[in-house]
C-alpha cells in the first residue's frame, strides 16, 4: 500500500467532500498592479506577466504597483476571458485588467498548489467572450480531502512535473545534438558528385480507394497511410491506423523500405514505411530505382 493509499484509508475512507472554487479560493482584481509603460526592455528586473500563453511579455522597471509573491506566498493568475492559468512565485506586475489573482482564503484547509493541480482537471472551455471567474468558474465543485492528502498528492504530481520538464529539456539537447552530427556528416565538398532526387528514386502518387465500394474496406490486410499515422506513431512506421483488401490495389502496393512526402496540406511531412502499403493522395512515395553506382533497392516500375 502507498503512502497516499495509507493517508486515505486514515483520513477519509468514507471518502471526501465537495466544495465549489469559490469557497476555498480568494481573488483579487489586478488594477493596482497594471503596467503603465510597455516600453519593456530585457535589462530591467520586474516581469510583466499575462495569464495566457505568453506568459513573460517582458520587463518593467516600474518600482510601484508590484504584486508581491514568492515561493513561501505563491499566487494563481487566472484569465478571466479564456481562463488559462499559471502559478507565479516571484514578484510581477500584469498587462491587462482581463486577470485574476488567486488565492487560497485558509492555507490550513485548503493548499493552494493542491488547487492549482485540481483546476488542471477541469476540463471547461469559455464559449462566449466573457468574464469567466465570477459567474461560472468559481462555481466548479471540487473534492476537498484532508491537508495531510492535498500535500502528498501535490508532492507526488509536482514531482511527475519536475521529471517531465528534465525529459523535455534532455529531447530538446538530443535533437540540438542530432542536427549538429546530421550537419556535419552529411555536408560535402564539391568532389562529391550531385544528382537530382528524381534520379534516385522512382515516385508514385498515393490515392485514396472508392468509399462506394465497401469490399475495399473490409477485411483489409494493406496498410494505408494518411497523416493520422505521422502524428499518432511517427516518422518510422510498420502498421497503419487503417487497411486496405487486396482489391482496393491498383497494380501493386507500394514497396517496403519507401519514402512517403506529403505534398499539399501539411507540406513537407514525411516518413519511412518499412511494410508494403498504400498511401492517400496527400502523399507522393518514393523508392529507390537504379543508380550507377547505388544498390537497387526496388524494381517496380513508378508507372505502375
Amino acid at each position: 500500500m502507498s503512502k497516499l493509499d495509507e493517508l486515505i484509508a486514515e483520513f477519509c475512507p468514507d471518502g471526501v467532500e465537495f466544495v465549489e472554487l469559490n469557497e476555498v479560493l480568494d481573488y483579487e482584481q489586478p488594477t493596482k498592479y497594471i503596467v503603465k509603460s510597455t516600453n519593456y526592455d530585457d535589462s530591467y528586473t520586474i516581469p510583466v506577466l499575462t495569464a495566457g500563453q505568453s506568459f513573460v511579455l517582458g520587463y518593467t522597471n516600474e518600482d510601484f504597483g508590484i504584486y508581491k509573491a514568492s515561493p513561501d506566498s505563491p499566487v494563481i493568475i487566472f484569465d478571466d476571458f479564456t481562463t488559462s492559468f499559471h502559478w507565479v512565485d516571484f514578484n510581477f506586475k500584469v498587462k491587462s485588467s482581463a486577470m485574476k489573482m488567486l488565492r487560497s482564503k485558509d492555507n490550513e484547509i485548503a493548499n493552494l498548489r493542491f488547487l492549482f493541480h485540481l483546476m488542471k482537471n477541469i476540463n471547461y472551455i469559455p464559449v462566449d467572450h466573457s468574464r469567466q471567474w465570477i459567474g461560472k468558474y468559481s462555481k466548479f465543485r471540487i473534492p476537498l480531502p484532508p491537508l495531510a492528502v492535498q500535500q502528498e498528492i501535490v508532492r507526488i504530481l509536482d514531482n511527475f512535473t519536475e521529471l517531465t520538464a528534465e525529459l523535455t529539456a534532455e529531447l530538446t539537447a538530443r535533437r540540438k545534438q542530432y542536427e549538429y552530427y546530421r550537419d556535419l556528416l552529411l555536408t560535402f565538398g564539391d568532389e562529391v558528385p550531385r544528382v537530382a532526387i528524381d534520379d534516385l528514386f522512382n515516385i508514385r502518387n498515393g490515392y485514396t480507394p472508392s468509399k462506394s465500394n465497401k469490399e475495399y474496406w473490409e477485411n483489409g490486410v494493406i496498410p494505408w497511410f494518411r497523416m493520422e499515422d505521422i502524428r499518432e506513431n511517427g516518422r518510422i512506421l510498420s502498421n497503419a491506423l487503417q487497411y486496405v483488401s487486396i482489391n482496393a490495389v491498383k497494380g501493386r502496393p507500394f514497396p517496403a523500405n519507401s519514402i512517403i512526402i506529403s505534398t499539399s496540406a501539411t507540406i513537407g511531412e514525411h516518413a519511412l514505411i518499412q511494410t508494403e502499403f498504400l498511401a492517400n493522395q496527400r502523399f507522393t512515395d518514393y523508392f529507390m530505382a537504379f543508380v550507377p553506382g547505388i544498390i537497387k533497392i526496388s524494381t517496380i516500375d513508378s508507372r505502375q
